[in-house]
């Protein structure tokens, strides 16, 4: 029999599943909030959290060599930071 707690985050989860679904039908600026804030929970699932170190290890890998390519070196980062997002989306879509 399920508990207090566990038909709670069954209607959370029915109710968020609703407001995305319809935040894709009609879109707008607040749907891609809605949406990207999902996307953002999703991440933190145990199948991802794996990718965890591997991600903080590739993105914080980097520094500058010197005080006057800060600049340069946070542009790169953003870059590499970019790439690797979506290197990450692009194969898991595949998968």
């Amino acid at each position: 029999m399920l508990n207090a707690a566990q038909l709670w985050l069954y209607h959370l989860e029915q109710w968020a599943t609703e407001l995305v679904q319809f935040q894709l039908q009609h879109l707008s600026p607040v749907s891609l909030l809605v949406v990207g804030l999902a996307g953002l929970l999703t991440s933190l699932s145990p199948c991802t959290l794996s990718m965890l170190p591997v991600t903080i290890g590739y993105i914080g890998g980097y520094t500058p060599a010197s005080e006057e390519t800060a600049g340069e070196g946070r542009r790169q980062v953003w870059a590499q930071s970019l790439g690797f997002a979506a290197g990450v989306a692009f194969t898991l879509t595949l998968l």
